[in-house]
């Protein structure tokens, strides 16, 4: 190739290396973050407001501001989620309390959607899980991006808010675990590092007890002793604060939440 040739070759070398480049860019970001794809709702404002004011309790006690924060991240979970019944008809509201949960785990966050994980599967009952080869009443499966909750244990944990076990609480937080990890947000995952080291003191204090505030499923390991503690976290937030006070000052930094502050949980503000 002589030079003047070569004048003309390498700038659309040059040209076709970038242009390369910004594709795979955007397809690998598509990858990573997908677009959220929005479904119809049948909920409007008013109709979403009078389900929950009757029964999440959560919602209930915020105040006018928040709640309007709360009832517009709900509608947006239920649209970018796929809710799937099995063994059961599709029921609107049980969509929308595990919307509200969800909502109520993630509330202080700026990232609401937990994106890595776009499917919910609903049974009646405990079910029988291929994957795990046992009975459950909920689990996450992380290959197929699945939050899966059996409809009658999730509403007893709705209906008694003050018990300390509430499966959706339970395995959405086991959700919030993974999604951040996935996601490298960098000030969560801090969070969760200063979190785990006070939670491998309280789990040694629990494996040796015979009786904890916290149940002793929890010392199974981390990841459960965080479900569990979100569970107690947000129904028991009195009692938490007392009996374990460092675990739960490491419970407010990372969720950016006080529900012992029923009318404003959120500490620092965010986004909405």
């Amino acid at each position: 190739m002589d030079f003047s040739m070569s004048i003309f070759v390498f700038p659309l070398l040059l040209i076709s290396f970038f242009v390369a480049a910004f594709i795979y860019y955007q397809f690998l970001n598509k990858k990573l973050i997908p677009e959220r794809t929005f479904r119809p709702t049948k909920w409007s404002d008013a109709q979403a407001n009078v389900a929950l004011s009757k029964y999440f309790p959560y919602y209930q006690e915020l105040d006018a501001q928040n709640k309007l924060r709360f009832l517009s991240r709900v509608k947006e979970f239920v649209q970018i989620k796929t809710f799937i019944p099995r063994q059961t008809a599709p029921n609107e509201t049980i969509n929308l309390l595990i919307a509200a949960t969800a909502i109520q785990l993630t509330f202080g966050l700026d990232d609401f959607s937990l994106y890595s994980f776009d499917k919910i599967l609903i049974y009646p009952d405990t079910y029988y899980s291929e994957t795990r080869n046992n009975y459950h009443k909920g689990e996450i499966n992380v290959p197929h991006r699945l939050i899966v909750l059996a409809a009658s244990h999730f509403l007893s944990g709705v209906r008694d808010p003050n018990d300390g076990i509430n499966l959706g609480l339970h395995e959405i937080a086991h959700a919030l675990n993974v999604h951040t990890f996935e996601e490298g947000n960098n000030i969560l995952i801090e969070k969760f590092r200063y979190w785990s080291d006070e939670a491998l003191v309280e789990i040694d204090i629990i494996k040796l007890s015979q009786t904890n505030f916290i149940r002793k499923y929890a010392a199974t390991n981390l990841e459960e002793m965080f479900a569990v503690c979100s569970e107690n976290f947000f129904e028991r937030p009195e009692q938490f604060s007392k009996e374990i006070p460092n675990l739960y000052q490491k419970m407010m930094d990372l969720f950016n939440q006080d529900p012992r502050n029923h009318a404003s949980p959120i500490l620092v503000e965010i986004r909405c």
